[in-house]
């Protein structure tokens, strides 16, 4: 049997023998996982090499199947669970500037992502982060088939709603999930950060007043797109590596 290595709502990723990640519909034969299966493909075929992207190697038009580069260490979020306590702040930084270039290659390219989560960033041998899983993904201006989930996604009745803007939503809670090795939010039930949402009564990154404060405009929908969060994000490195070098 191949090893499975991943196993989401419309795939199943098992190690080849030759060493690559191969994603399946699962279940089955069923026309959702199908459907989901061409879909991922049709987006892989539009976005092209990146760096921050997981590397297609082969798509099977008859068997549904895709074959990518296997990323050995897994997802960030399963890594940030058993690793957490150990993990450099420059690593941690090195991290959000990646998943930050890969969203904002992603909206250059007309395909929003609606599923951007820790779960859907994926570390090779060298931890560099790429984004995978574009299932739930859409092209801008046309409907997603899914979402994030809570902690990702803005509460009901949220004046977020444009595609870019939910992503930019879930790049926040993201770079919090990095910085802190936990989802926003955890321990609390939908309806209490829903309550919380309104309040503007966020969590907070105690260490880091400048990310904090990033993180917090990404969840009030203040950056008009992920260009505007990468510069941000890139001011706060240069200056803390001025800092560094005095």
């Amino acid at each position: 049997m191949t090893p499975i290595i991943g196993l989401g709502v419309s795939g199943l990723v098992e190690l080849s023998e030759e060493g690559y990640a191969v994603k399946s519909p699962w279940p089955p034969g069923s026309e959702d996982s199908l459907s989901d299966m061409r879909f991922e493909a049709k987006v892989y075929n539009h976005l092209s090499s990146h760096p921050r992207l997981i590397k297609v190697i082969d798509w099977d038009a008859e068997e549904c199947c895709l074959t990518m580069e296997n990323m050995s260490n897994g997802t960030l979020k399963d890594y940030l669970e058993k690793n957490n306590a150990c993990i450099s702040e420059p690593q941690r930084r090195r991290w959000i500037l990646q998943a930050v270039e890969g969203l904002a290659y992603l909206h250059t390219k007309g395909v929003i992502h609606y599923d951007f989560k820790p779960k859907n960033i994926l570390l090779d041998e060298n931890l560099e982060a790429k984004i995978a899983d574009f299932g739930c993904s859409a092209f801008n201006g046309s409907k997603p088939t899914g979402g994030a989930g809570v902690r990702y996604t803005p509460p009901k009745g949220s004046n977020i709603s444009s595609g870019v803007q939910l992503d930019i939503f879930a790049l926040g809670s993201t770079i919090y999930a990095i910085l802190t090795g936990k989802d926003p939010f955890a321990g609390v039930d939908s309806e209490e950060f829903g309550d919380r949402f309104w309040r503007c009564d966020y969590p907070d990154i105690l260490e880091d007043v400048e990310m904090d404060t990033i993180v917090r405009n990404c969840w009030k929908g203040a950056y008009p797109s992920v260009e505007e969060v990468k510069g941000d994000i890139d001011g706060l490195s240069q200056r803390m590596a001025s800092i560094t070098v005095l």
